[in-house]
């Protein structure tokens, strides 16, 4: 039985992937464990070990909430998300300053860029002004927005300039799931699905493969839109929707943390239910 001052060494003890003999392992082993020995942690001062830990923490977490049922899976569901996104915190920041880019490199597509000079209005600026205030009133000025936005995703902009498109596509996706989750206190569900398709017509792209990192951030946006999606959802689609985000954050976990620890997060314990 693992000791609680030593949780990792239970687990990283069965590194193969996919082996049913470490899928057993991990759900035997108690959360509590994880959570016991993140409290005595620094992440300032051991980023490294305490995102490993919390990734731990999350693939527990998510295998048991597929033996669960009702809101004690909903619930867990829910740790796991907050567990993952501690850990793609720590990697992601790493990510920012250490990842090698490979194939196409990413841009922020400006007015300047589109040739409309400094008066154009930049979309982005705008819905992030609205959003900062309690609620999005101004249905109006935020449809104005949200349409200048879809005007720079068209499929002429994606042939004639490919990293611009898939710029103003996340630009899209996450204003859209910033607004959802801004407009009044139940949020509105019409943008957040369109966020969430926003997102995954993007990750459908051939052309991503080659650069992991911005395929991780954008599992990663595509999570907070079908997390936020699942707070306001009715009972019976809330599960779904929160497991899909576990599983967004799981695959991006897969693409950017530590090799050895990729198998945690890619296991499925259905295998052997």
């Amino acid at each position: 039985m693992p000791s609680q001052g030593k949780p990792a060494v239970g687990v990283e003890a069965h590194g193969s992937p996919g082996a049913t003999s470490s899928l057993e392992h991990v759900l035997r082993v108690n959360p509590d464990i994880f959570r016991a020995g993140l409290q005595h942690i620094c992440p300032q001062k051991e980023p490294d070990r305490w995102a490993a830990e919390q990734l731990k923490l999350g693939a527990v977490l998510r295998l048991r909430a597929q033996r669960e049922l009702g809101s004690t899976r909903t619930q867990t569901c829910r740790q796991a998300i907050d567990a993952f996104e501690a850990a793609l915190c720590i990697y992601c920041q790493c990510h920012d300053v250490h990842e090698e880019r490979h194939g196409v490199t990413l841009h922020d597509s400006s007015a300047a860029d589109s040739g409309e000079g400094e008066a154009a209005v930049d979309p982005v600026d705008l819905l992030l002004e609205v959003a900062r205030r309690p609620f999005v009133a101004d249905i109006e000025e935020v449809d104005d927005a949200i349409e200048l936005l879809r005007a720079s995703c068209t499929r002429d902009i994606r042939h004639a300039d490919f990293n611009a498109w898939v710029m103003n596509m996340i630009n899209l996706g996450c204003t859209l799931t910033l607004v959802g989750k801004c407009s009044g206190p139940e949020g509105d569900a019409y943008q957040l699905e369109e966020a969430i398709d926003t997102f995954r017509a993007v990750l459908s792209e051939r052309k991503l493969l080659e650069i992991p990192y911005e395929r991780a951030i954008l599992h990663v946006n595509m999570a907070d839109a079908l997390g936020s999606l699942g707070e306001i959802a009715f009972p019976d689609q809330r599960q779904e929707y929160l497991e899909s985000a576990v599983t967004s954050l799981a695959t991006a976990l897969s693409l950017v943390a530590p090799p050895a620890l990729r198998w945690l997060v890619q296991a499925d314990s259905g295998a052997f239910m």
